[in-house]
């Protein structure tokens, strides 16, 4: 068997085999035979001296399925990448890294491996921080070329060094922040939906040429002396209005449909570039290290986690902190204008099913829809991280949440089946722009709950995804809050507290429960909403739920378990405590309001 079609087939079976098969090719001993096989290539070497172009190419081919094999290994086995830092592969891979010595199919695949590989990997880190190979990188981020090849290479170089100085970035000063800003900025500049239009005249410009040329060989016939004028006229006429008819659509030639696979290529390539470029402006507005995994019981005592309800209260406590990015990143994500960038391929609307990119496969529509959605993520951390000031003001907040609230109407490719994610995208991204109207604290329920945005609630409300479901409660906290500070009555506060309430007592998730009752602490814990609180008879509505977060007292030993999550065991003392406070001010009432408590 040819070599190259054996790491293919290797290869191909690692990606859809997913952690499962990697991690028993990993214990198979697949690695040895990988790393065995690119130890065969000396330091530095170079296609071009070889004597035998074909040779070549076939060594190029096998080291590229090679990489190939061995990013897949390490994206989803742990073994894989400490065996890879055991036998110091980073070594050899980044001699590899230049496009004008190996060709961009080659350097692409050693520069994803690395990427891959440099997740939370201090020591391959701390190896590709010495000068020569920083340096290697660092010149791929400023390739100059239109191709799609370079666009992608570039964004994966950016992530390659964010992953290399990690935490460092935080305290970095601009000579090395603002050339990664300054390269998302540019792999994002480019028009998403502008280019796709530009691909797709391209593959029509080649089918129609494939149809002239079919309708034009009668005339190239006359012209041969096989047929008369008159005849190829004729033949002309019928091949074109057969009984009135549109012409068969014909299939382009072998030669028009390679050129027509590369442009489509060439399109997927791009839409990737433009993900990886959003993600990596995501990540660098997160910090992941200040969240701890909920599930773990070390993460947090309960006792943490409790708040004393009958104590005075800070007027804003229930807002959250906004989350400020260090100076010289905050710098560079307004200097290079990142966040409208975003926004823009939010904004970019579904291919349409007539569009010549959306072959059969969806390749190029998949490609474009997780694009937005992985925009709507990197809009919501980053309209978490930066000021209000920054965002464009209140305006500009009210603006956005108009658009998300549209966008989660529009029509999606239902061969995607995409509804879920991307509602979910949207969800995360309004949750984010509630939290900043919390901090401005100027904000007016009118302003936010239009007709459109309370449908949308209800959607979100009954979804069956559970990290939607959260989200709503997170925007219907921030609102509470703001109104909470803002208003002199309090009356607005109903509706949340009644959707808050509902939501507490009717989900079927512990966790979405254990979420609502924190929004509603937060609301309702201040003595001078009592009077909310009374009309909609929480305290009442609120002892059934107290009933089922005590659980743990019966069941498997499975179902006993998710009680003593942090959240949920957290969540069941503080509603202990503020039933019981609550009712010592007469809160509760002997007043029914109809609310199902079911679970």
């Amino acid at each position: 068997m040819d070599l190259r079609l054996l790491h293919l087939l290797i290869k191909n079976l690692s990606v859809d085999g997913g952690v499962a098969v990697c991690e028993k090719m990993v214990n198979s001993d697949v690695l040895t035979m990988v790393i065995g096989l690119l130890k065969m290539y000396e330091v530095g070497w170079e296609p071009s001296k070889l004597w035998d172009e074909k040779l070549a190419q076939l060594k190029t081919d096998t080291f590229i399925q090679a990489v190939h094999l061995l990013w897949n290994l390490c994206e989803n086995s742990e073994t894989a990448v400490q065996i890879f830092n055991k036998e110091k592969l980073a070594h050899p891979l980044v001699y590899c890294l230049n496009p004008n010595i190996y060709g961009y199919p080659l350097v692409l695949a050693v520069a994803h491996c690395l990427h891959t590989v440099t997740d939370s990997n201090p020591e391959v880190c701390t190896y590709l921080q010495n000068d020569e190979p920083l340096s290697q990188i660092q010149s791929l981020t400023t390739i100059n070329t239109n191709s799609m090849d370079a666009l992608l290479l570039r964004a994966v170089a950016t992530g390659l060094l964010v992953n290399v100085f990690g935490d460092q970035l935080s305290t970095a000063s601009g000579h090395l922040v603002s050339p990664i800003l300054s390269t998302i900025a540019d792999v994002l500049a480019i028009n998403t939906h502008e280019h796709l239009v530009s691909e797709a005249d391209k593959v029509i410009a080649l089918q129609v040429t494939d149809v002239l040329d079919e309708a034009m060989m009668p005339i190239a016939e006359v012209s041969n002396g096989t047929t008369s004028e008159a005849e190829g006229i004729e033949m002309l006429d019928v091949n074109n209005k057969t009984n009135g008819t549109a012409p068969e659509k014909v299939e382009p030639t072998v030669d028009k449909t390679t050129e027509i696979n590369k442009i489509i290529a060439n399109a997927e390539t791009f839409l990737k570039a433009q993900q990886l470029a959003v993600e990596i402006a995501a990540n660098l507005c997160s910090e992941d290290d200040d969240y701890e995994e909920v599930g773990s019981e070390e993460s947090m005592s309960s006792d943490e986690f409790v708040c004393d309800v009958d104590m005075e209260t800070n007027e804003s406590s229930s807002v959250l902190p906004p989350c400020c990015l260090p100076s010289e990143l905050h710098h560079c994500f307004v200097k290079f204008d990142i966040l409208n960038h975003v926004l823009k391929k939010v904004e970019c609307p579904p291919l349409s099913t007539s569009c010549p990119l959306n072959t059969p496969n969806k390749r190029i529509a998949k490609c474009l829809f997780q694009l937005r959605v992985h925009a709507l993520l990197s809009a919501a951390n980053m309209i978490s991280s930066l000021s209000i000031e920054t965002i464009g003001g209140i305006e500009r907040l009210r603006s956005i949440w108009t658009g998300l609230v549209s966008m989660c109407h529009m029509k999606q490719d239902s061969e995607i089946n995409c509804d879920v994610d991307y509602l979910e995208a949207v969800s995360s991204a309004l949750s984010a722009v509630a939290q900043k109207f919390a901090e401005c604290k100027t904000i007016k329920l009118a302003d936010i709950m239009s007709a459109e945005s309370m449908v949308l609630f209800e959607k979100m409300q009954e979804s069956p995804n559970e990290q939607i479901r959260i989200n709503s409660i997170r925007v219907l906290s921030s609102v509470g809050s703001t109104l909470l500070i803002n208003s002199s009555t309090h009356c607005e506060l109903k509706p949340i507290g009644i959707a808050l309430m509902n939501i507490a007592c009717q989900d079927k998730s512990l966790h979405v429960v254990a979420e609502a009752l924190n929004a509603i602490f937060d609301i309702f814990a201040e003595d001078e909403v009592d009077p909310v609180l009374k009309e909609i008879n929480l305290i009442d509505n609120l002892k059934p739920v107290l009933s089922t977060l005590k659980g743990n007292a019966v069941g498997s030993r499975s179902q006993k378990q998710k009680y003593k999550d942090p959240v949920i065991s957290t969540a069941k003392l503080n509603l202990i405590r503020f039933i019981k406070y609550k009712s010592s001010l007469g809160a509760s009432t002997s007043q029914q309001t109809t609310v199902s408590c079911n679970k």
